[in-house]
């Protein structure tokens, strides 16, 4: 049965139901001070008039919200829509496949993506190391360097302090002319701003 039927017909048992409530029985039953002794037959068949114009009242109101409402086309447009529906469902052939991976290629899959990020990982390490190693042969050298230079000023020092004792020494016994000599000698150790002084003594 279409849905228009189906609701005219929910229309008319629920009219249906509203008047046998309000059956006579029930009427007097409840306000016996409105229907007078003698009368209750009269009072009865104007309660029977009403009912009936209430219910054509209610059919020509229920009638006219219908064709102004156009509800009847549309619950029947409503009725093909689901018909066309349940047809297209019953007629499609084409079952959707679910494609499922295997679980033991699934974890080939995720174990092989887990190496490669290894791989890079230690790629990106031992290259950091060997910066780190060059870094450090470079300031290995720089050390090794600066120990040299500080050697080789030391030796020059103590070579100046033993070529001044020895000078020191021997001009005491020395004539002015060989005295000069040796100053000369002398002053060719000497570096930078430091001076070979001797100490001349006049011999007797």
């Amino acid at each position: 049965m279409s849905r228009a039927k189906n609701f005219e017909k929910a229309y008319h048992a629920a009219l249906s139901k509203l008047k046998q409530k309000a059956e006579w029985g029930r009427f007097a039953k409840q306000y016996p001070e409105l229907v007078p002794q003698g009368s209750s037959d009269y009072f009865q068949q104007l309660h029977s008039q009403y009912l009936n114009n209430v219910e054509k009242t209610a059919q020509a109101e229920f009638k006219m919200i219908m064709e102004q409402n156009q509800l009847e086309p549309a619950l029947d447009r409503l009725d093909s829509l689901e018909a066309d529906a349940k047809s297209k469902a019953a007629t499609e052939t084409e079952v959707p496949v679910c494609v499922r991976m295997q679980p033991q290629a699934v974890d080939t899959a995720v174990l092989a993506a887990s190496l490669d990020a290894v791989k890079e990982r230690k790629q990106a390490l031992q290259e950091q190391l060997e910066q780190i190693r060059v870094r450090n042969s470079a300031l290995e050298a720089e050390v090794t360097q600066l120990r040299q230079e500080a050697k080789q000023r030391t030796d020059a020092s103590a070579d100046i302090d033993f070529m001044t004792k020895a000078v020191n020494t021997l001009s005491k016994e020395l004539n002015p002319k060989k005295l000069q000599q040796l100053e000369k000698l002398s002053a060719r150790f000497a570096t930078g701003p430091t001076q070979l002084t001797l100490t001349v003594e006049s011999s007797t």
